[in-house]
């Protein structure tokens, strides 16, 4: 029995590493890579259970401030990441963006039906501290060599992020291609 537990305490640990890597990625690929990329408060969070009850997933509500790409189809949008909370059980996921009700956030968001999930996991999320020009963001920066994120914080002006951001998309306009 003990042998038999070990052995799949081992197959557990190798699967949970091989969920939490990431190809390498820069700003530029990720907002190309992103439908939406927008400015929002978070207005709800609600995990559950996927239909077949084999995983735990995590639905936040989006109350939209200032769309920086993109066309949501409404001023609300759904983020869907995996993990969370179903009663007494946890499921946690490495590397899966986590959101508080009331925070504000920067997202990069890919459409996944009717809902978004975020390009690049945690790192397609900041959480903005702070108001007007002193406001900042705090969030993780993508992964430029693979393997090498640790999911540590950093922090960016948000007048800095939102200029790189629309650097990238205006030399998208001006390479003749659309973001």
């Amino acid at each position: 029995m003990r042998a038999s537990l070990t052995v799949l305490s081992m197959i557990f640990a190798v699967a949970t590493v091989d969920a939490t890597q990431f190809e390498p990625f820069d700003r530029a690929t990720q907002v190309r890579g992103s439908d939406v990329i927008l400015l929002g408060r978070v207005a709800a969070v609600r995990s559950g259970w996927n239909d077949s009850r084999t995983a735990i997933f995590t639905e936040t509500q989006i109350d939209v401030t200032e769309v920086w790409k993109g066309m949501p189809a409404t001023d609300r949008v759904v983020v869907r990441v995996p993990g969370g909370n179903a009663g007494e059980i946890e499921q946690v996921v490495e590397g899966a963006a986590r959101f508080e009700t009331g925070e504000l956030v920067v997202v990069f968001l890919e459409r996944e039906a009717e809902t978004y999930r975020p390009w690049g996991m945690a790192f397609g999320k900041y959480s903005l501290e702070g108001t007007g020009q002193d406001a900042f963001l705090v969030g993780g920066l993508p992964p430029v060599i693979r393997g090498a994120q640790a999911f540590d914080q950093v922090s960016v002006a948000l007048v800095d992020l939102r200029r790189e951001v629309d650097a990238i998309l205006e030399g998208e306009l001006l390479d003749g291609r659309l973001p």
